[in-house]
């Protein structure tokens, strides 16, 4: 059966803006550092960077009190040009400046991650843990780094920090709890976690999904039926949990519903390999093995892995209900 993967991340990209200054003397004309960090600002917010770098440099050579948000402002320029080896570059510098910056270590970690640099991804996140440790968000997007590289039991640790310190903050924090959990095989709590889910919002149809797996793997099905039902019931085109709802009713013995259920599900993605399967087992539990063997071949068309020995068992069962007939001697 398919899982849903839900998730967010709290993540901003800053520029800092222009800063008010006074009007200059009309007879000056030589450009102050603040002159340079403005010009150097306006040409990262228009993609100009070399000329950004430029007047930046020339900013920080007038006053190096300039450098921290000089060089986080090209840094967030790179990255939103997604040349993130030189993003990490001048966050890195811009953390020489200022070194408990959380917002360039934020998007420091952001520019690592989407490098596929893990480890210092982590280690950044980290470090604002260590800044900021009464803040929720660093530890919801280390579990969402985490969920997202299956690395489920530091995902669980992470979002329940996070919900300790704000339960109420992140939407779907107990959705992709109870997911964490279901992947460890932990059922029962992923249950509960989707419970929690389903008590801020009853018609979380992504909810009742997860929940129907879970029942599904604790055999109870049931209570799986019941949260395909519902997951339906606020989902009505929801092609994957009709098709866990008919696999459920087939596993109960209850056919006809099963056909049903698979019947639907197909009418709403006819290629849903799934479903397709479905079809087959319900054809060969009513000895429509020729059936059977069609909807196979057309599960095995969208990708479905099926056995051979399935496949085998349709054909022996296909010749023995319609053996061979010969011809009359002479």
């Amino acid at each position: 059966m398919k899982r849903i993967l839900v998730f967010s991340m709290f993540i901003a990209i800053v520029i800092l803006p222009f800063l008010e200054f006074g009007a200059s003397d009309v007879l000056a004309v030589e450009k102050t550092a603040q002159d340079y960090f403005n010009e150097g600002t306006s040409f990262a917010q228009k993609g100009m960077l070399e000329k950004a770098e430029e007047a930046f440099e020339s900013a920080i050579t007038l006053d190096p009190g300039f450098a921290g948000r000089a060089y986080f402002n090209l840094g967030t320029a790179y990255a939103q040009g997604k040349n993130l080896q030189k993003a990490i570059h001048f966050y890195e510098k811009a953390l020489q400046f200022n070194p408990e910056g959380i917002i360039i270590h934020m998007n420091l970690a952001n520019a690592y991650l989407s490098m596929g640099s893990l480890d210092k991804a982590v280690s950044t996140y980290n470090t604002i843990v260590e800044l900021d440790p009464k803040a929720a968000w660093p530890h919801y997007n280390l579990a969402n780094i985490y969920l997202q590289h299956k690395m489920y039991p530091e995902a669980v640790v992470s979002f329940k920090k996070a919900i300790s310190i704000n339960p109420s903050k992140f939407r779907n924090v107990h959705l992709q709890l109870g997911f964490a959990y279901q992947m460890l095989n932990n059922y029962p709590d992923a249950v509960a976690e989707y419970e929690k889910a389903l008590a801020k919002n009853p018609e979380n149809y992504k909810a009742y999904y997860n929940m129907g797996l879970s029942y599904y793997h604790m055999k109870d099905l049931d209570k799986a039926i019941g949260a395909y039902q519902n997951a339906v019931k606020y989902s009505p085109n929801y092609a994957e949990a009709i098709t866990n709802l008919g696999l459920a009713y087939f596993y109960k013995k209850e056919y006809v519903l099963a056909k049903n259920a698979f019947n639907k599900a197909l009418s709403i993605k006819p290629d849903l390999g799934e479903a397709l399967f479905g079809m087959a087992l319900v054809s060969r539990e009513q000895e429509e093995y020729e059936t059977a063997l069609e909807y196979t071949q057309k599960a095995m068309k969208t990708g479905k892995n099926v056995s051979q020995d399935f496949i085998k068992e349709l054909k022996e069962k296909l010749e023995k209900k319609s053996p061979p007939t010969h011809g009359k001697g002479k």
